[in-house]
């Protein structure tokens, strides 16, 4: 029987435990790291295992894709944006208290992804990156061993 794990609450710091979740999922000890500043915000994933890739899916309503950085450097993903707060004439803040003009999101890729094979795609606000395993990490389907 296959099961969702859902974490209805945030952790202490404020943010999903995403690293729990890519640590089952990969078998292996990733990580992520999260940046805790007043102007950022952390966009939510998904996170999904294939028998043939791992997907991160990041929901960004209202960016394009040209704010969006995807970097993979050293095993490790790295996904941000920024852009300017422009305040509309005539508007004036009584109280602020969040600020979409900056994230940040850091994922430690396990070893059974294929780094010459990460692509990225942008559409209707959700960011879906997709990472090929390498095809040693394949699950091979079960197949019966004759004795000899």
């Amino acid at each position: 029987m296959n099961y969702v794990r859902r974490s209805p609450r945030l952790s202490q710091t404020g943010f999903f435990p995403v690293a729990a979740i890519l640590n089952e999922l990969a078998h292996g000890k990733p990580t992520i790291t999260e940046q805790d500043n007043v102007n950022t915000f952390t966009p939510l994933v998904n996170i999904i295992e294939t028998k043939d890739d791992f997907r991160i899916e990041m929901i960004i309503p209202g960016w394009s894709k040209k704010e969006i950085n995807v970097q993979l450097e050293n095993a490790q993903l790295k996904i941000s944006g920024e852009r300017d707060f422009v305040e509309k004439e005539g508007e004036t803040y009584l109280r602020k208290e969040f600020d979409l003009s900056k994230f940040n999101r850091s994922f430690q890729i396990p070893d059974s992804v294929n780094l010459s094979k990460v692509k990225a795609n942008f559409k209707n606000g959700i960011l879906i990156i997709n990472l090929a395993k390498k095809e040693e990490s394949k699950e091979l389907p079960p197949r019966k061993i004759e004795i000899g």
